[in-house]
């Protein structure tokens, strides 16, 4: 990885890849050249372009690679778990046996559009463009748009009064809240919430505890994903790649051909997604009728003090309805009947939780 010495201009913010073939005149040089990744000398080397909030040493510092236990620069392990992947993926084209491997796609550019920081010390969002294709013209590429954003994690929490028994009166403790990019300012769904550093932190768990009063150790929680992918059929293709034990609500979309150009740029609107993965977990747990009546208390109570999360209780059987507008609620759901008709789902615990009751007294 070597640097331009016109690295950080902001004039870099204007490049595109609209236009076929080599870089035009009036465009700026790349900010920096990937030569090596993860210790491995690439195949080609690859111009990379820069944003004016991302210097040439904040790239370096986000992919380059961690020491054991080592957390990721700026909390953002999102671009350098994309390229990873994306070279594993493209490395495994040189097998004879590869599909691709006699007209093979390379990775000839990356382009960062945007960088998003929380703060200082932490990236939140990143817009790339990169080009990949297999052939000598524009007609042969993937499309390469991709809103990087790293790892979240979806909690389906089901709960059930502790003199229930089988099925009777399960219910799945909701979230209600603001969704600008659809629209809603009462968007109904399973707890989730983003990755810290790539590891799980409670970050889902958090908003149930706050609200619902039930403090969820992740000893306590399935793996949904992981068990349901433990003995999904893998073919030569899929088997070389790396990808995440997860569930990935927006990998990408077919590319069209426009009827006015047949080679849609790499900025097309038809192309790009975003990386997100989201592993679904679930928990049961059982509660005093006392607690349940609480719950249900709380979230009218929230509802009316106007609180920007409110909480709802909703029976499970009706789960598919009330949550059919969230991916991560019905992927959540289809793979907990689905595992629990195979016998891999085990019976709710008889402990029931702590009452928030005797635990606010207890405070006193």
């Amino acid at each position: 990885m070597h640097s331009n010495k016109r690295a950080n201009s902001m004039e870099n913010t204007h490049i595109g890849f609209e236009k076929p073939g080599p870089a035009s005149s009036n465009e700026p040089p790349p900010a920096l050249y990937l030569d090596t990744f993860d210790g491995q000398k690439l195949e080609h080397s690859v111009p990379v372009y820069l944003p004016w909030n991302l210097s040439v040493q904040e790239f370096q510092a986000i992919t380059r690679p961690l020491q054991h236990g080592e957390k990721a620069p700026f909390k953002f392990p999102a671009l350098r778990n994309w390229l990873l992947k994306l070279f594993k993926t493209l490395n495994a084209q040189q097998d004879e046996a590869h599909v691709h491997h006699k007209c093979r796609y390379h990775f000839l550019a990356l382009k960062v559009e945007a960088a998003e920081w929380f703060s200082k010390d932490r990236l939140g969002f990143m817009k790339i463009q990169s080009r990949i294709r297999n052939g000598p013209d524009d007609d042969n590429w993937i499309p390469g748009a991709v809103f990087l954003r790293g790892g979240s994690v979806a909690i389906l929490p089901i709960v059930q009064p502790a003199d229930a028994s089988g099925e009777e009166e399960k219910q799945v403790i909701m979230t209600v809240q603001p969704r600008i990019a659809a629209g809603s300012l009462a968007f109904p769904e399973i707890p989730a919430g983003m990755l810290d550093d790539g590891e799980f932190k409670g970050t889902a768990a958090k908003e149930l505890k706050e609200e619902a009063h039930l403090d969820i150790q992740e000893s306590e929680l399935l793996d949904l994903s992981e068990l349901a992918l433990a003995d999904a059929p893998v073919d030569h293709l899929s088997e070389p790649e790396s990808l995440e034990m997860a569930m990935y609500p927006s990998p990408g979309k077919r590319r069209r051909k426009s009827s006015v150009n047949p080679i849609l740029p790499l900025t097309s609107h038809f192309t790009g997604a975003c990386d997100e993965f989201i592993k679904l977990y679930l928990y049961q747990k059982r509660l005093t009728r006392r607690h349940i009546e609480w719950l249900q208390g709380r979230a009218a109570g929230l509802e009316h003090e106007g609180e920007t999360i409110k909480l709802k209780l909703v029976p499970l059987k009706s789960l598919w309805r009330e949550g059919a507008r969230d991916g991560k609620t019905l992927s959540a759901l289809a793979l907990y009947e689905n595992l629990k008709r195979e016998g891999k789902i085990p019976e709710i615990p008889d402990e029931p939780a702590e009452e928030p009751i005797k635990r606010e007294r207890a405070a006193y």
